[in-house]
C-alpha cells in the first residue's frame, strides 16, 4: 500500500533564481503526492522545503497564534462588539475553533518538515550545490523544533520540568491517523533542542529573513533555554548573537523603522525570521491582518508610556514614544468597525507588514533577563537600556537593583512585542514559576474568573475535540 502526505506545491510562490518574491496568487492547489516518490532530487527537495514554509504563509495556526495569545496575557484587547472574550478571561472551551486551528496547523507544518527530513537524508548530494542538501534538512529541522515549542507553550505544562504532561512529539512523518501519548515535558525541551543544535550546524548562515537560518536557529535556542531555566545557557547563547552576529542581522536604529511598510518589514536587519508577503496579495497573509487589525493594543500597555518608576531616587517614564501607533477604527460596513492595533494594517490598505517570529530586539531582552537571573546586573541592564534608547526611552540607572531589572525587562518586554507574538503572557507564567511570589493575577485579575483556586489548569489551550475523541487525554481543567 502506498502512504501519501500532502504538500503545497509552491515553485511560483517563494523565491526564483533572481531572489525576488513572485506573486502570492501563483501558489498551485494542494496535491496528494506519493511520499515514496515526490521528494526524489534537489529541485524536489526545494519544493518540498517551500511546503513547510508555505504553512506560515497560509497554514491554519497564523492567524491566531498573536492575537489569541495577546489575549491570555495583558496586551491585547477584543473588539467592540466582543468586549471581552473567553481568551481574556481565561476561560476557553475544549471545543473552541481557534485553539483547535493552531494545534492542527502546527503539527502539519512539522509534518511536513519531517518529510522533507526523512526522505532529503535519504538522497544523495549528486544534483545538490555545495552543502545545500545539508542546509535543506537543518531549515526543516529548525521548523521542526518551532513548531514543537509553540505547541509545548500553548497546550503543555512548559513551566514544570517535571511534568508529564507535555505534547506529543513528532518525530518521523505520519503515515496514519494514530494518536499517540504526550510526552514528558523535559523530553520534549530536549528534542527540540537537539533539533535545533543540528539547525545550528546544518542551517544555512543566511538565505533571507524568512527562511531559516543558523542564527535564527541559535535565537530560538536562546529562548528555549530561558523557558527551561537555564538562564546561563541562555544569556550565553544570546550573547554570542549580539557579539557575532551576522551583517545580516542587527537592532535597527528606530523602532518605527522595524514596522515599515513590505518588502522593507520582511526583509529587515531586526527580523531574525518572519513571513514574506507582497503588495498584491490577496491569500495567505494579507488575510491575517484582518485578523491582527481586529485586536487593540490594550489600555494597560498604552498607560504604560505615561507611567513612571522611582529607581534609587530616580524617576525613570516607562517609555516615551513607542506606543505611538495610535489606534484607529476601520469600518468594513456600517456598523461593522473594528480597532487597529496600529502594528498590522487592515486588509486591502495602503501599507502591509510581516509577522515577526523572532526578532533581534528580544535577543537583547532574552540576554538581559538570563543575565539578570544567573549572571552580571549591569550586563542585564545594558542590554535592556539597549532596547529603550532604541525605542526613544531614558536608560535605567546604574541603582537599579535584580528586583528592579526583572519586572522592568517583563515591562519592556510588553511594550516591545506588545501584541506581536503574546510574550507577555508566557513571560507572567515564567515569572510565577521562579518566583512564587509574583502571582499573575495581580497583573490579570480576570484570571481568578476561570481558575478560582489560582490554579495553574487554564495556563493552557484545550485539545481540539477531534483529538480527544481519538484518544489523547485532554488537558486538566478542559
Amino acid at each position: 500500500m502506498k502512504t501519501y502526505t500532502y504538500i503545497f506545491l509552491l515553485g511560483a510562490t517563494f523565491l526564483g533564481a533572481c531572489g525576488l518574491m513572485q506573486d502570492v496568487e501563483d501558489i498551485d492547489p494542494l496535491y496528494v503526492l506519493d511520499s515514496g516518490t515526490v521528494i526524489t532530487d534537489a529541485p524536489s527537495a526545494e519544493l518540498a522545503l517551500n511546503g513547510v514554509y508555505n504553512s506560515y504563509y497560509q497554514g491554519d495556526f497564523m492567524p491566531y497564534m498573536a492575537t489569541i495569545t495577546s489575549q491570555l496575557g495583558v496586551s491585547s484587547v477584543a473588539t467592540p462588539t466582543n468586549p471581552v472574550t473567553d481568551y481574556q478571561r481565561n476561560d476557553i472551551k475544549a471545543n473552541d475553533n481557534f485553539s483547535s486551528n493552531i494545534h492542527s496547523g502546527l503539527y502539519n507544518m512539522i509534518n511536513r518538515a519531517n518529510w522533507v527530513i526523512d526522505r532529503v537524508s535519504a538522497l544523495p548530494n549528486t544534483g545538490f550545490a555545495g552543502n545545500r542538501r545539508t542546509e535543506i534538512i537543518g531549515e526543516a529541522k529548525y521548523n521542526r523544533a518551532l513548531g514543537h515549542f509553540y505547541l509545548l507553550r500553548c497546550f503543555g505544562q512548559f513551566w514544570d520540568k517535571n511534568s508529564p504532561l507535555g505534547i506529543t512529539l513528532k518525530k518521523e512523518p505520519s503515515r496514519s491517523a494514530e494518536i499517540f501519548p504526550r510526552d514528558r515535558v523535559e523530553d520534549v525541551y530536549t528534542y527540540i533542542l537537539k533539533d535545533l543544535e543540528e539547525a545550528i550546524a546544518e542551517a544555512p548562515a543566511f538565505r533571507q529573513h524568512y527562511f531559516a537560518s543558523s542564527v535564527a536557529a541559535k535565537a530560538l535556542k536562546a529562548k528555549v533555554q530561558l523557558f527551561h531555566q537555564d538562564f546561563a545557557g541562555a544569556a550565553a547563547t544570546a550573547k554570542q548573537i549580539i557579539d557575532d552576529r551576522a551583517d545580516a542581522y542587527e537592532l535597527v536604529p528606530t523602532f518605527n523603522e522595524v514596522f515599515a511598510p513590505i518588502p522593507a518589514s520582511f526583509n529587515s536587519k531586526e527580523a531574525l525570521f518572519s513571513v514574506a508577503t507582497n503588495e498584491t496579495s490577496s491569500v495567505g497573509m494579507d488575510n491575517l491582518y484582518f485578523f491582527f487589525a481586529q485586536y487593540a493594543i490594550s489600555p494597560y500597555v498604552k498607560s504604560l508610556k505615561e507611567q513612571s518608576v522611582m529607581i534609587g531616587g530616580t524617576s525613570v517614564k516607562l517609555d516615551k514614544g513607542r506606543i505611538t501607533l495610535t489606534d484607529s477604527v476601520h469600518c468594513f460596513a456600517p456598523n461593522v468597525c473594528f480597532p487597529m492595533n496600529g502594528k498590522f494594517p487592515f486588509p486591502g490598505g495602503p501599507t502591509k507588514s510581516t509577522y515577526f517570529h523572532m526578532r533581534m530586539a528580544e535577543v537583547y531582552l532574552i540576554y538581559a533577563e538570563a543575565e539578570a537571573r544567573s549572571g552580571s546586573i549591569n550586563n542585564a541592564l545594558e542590554a535592556l537600556n539597549q532596547v529603550r534608547v532604541r525605542a526613544g526611552a531614558d536608560p535605567y540607572p546604574a541603582t537599579t537593583t535584580k528586583a528592579e531589572i526583572l519586572e522592568a525587562i517583563r515591562v519592556e518586554k510588553v511594550m516591545e512585542l506588545a501584541t506581536e507574538n503574546g510574550e507577555d503572557w508566557f513571560d507572567l507564567i515564567r515569572y510565577e514559576t521562579v518566583d512564587p511570589t509574583f502571582m499573575i493575577s495581580a497583573k490579570k485579575s480576570t484570571l481568578l474568573e476561570s481558575s478560582a483556586s489560582g490554579g495553574t489548569e487554564k495556563y493552557v489551550l484545550p485539545f481540539p475535540r477531534s483529538s480527544i475523541d481519538a484518544g489523547l487525554a485532554p488537558n486538566p481543567g478542559y
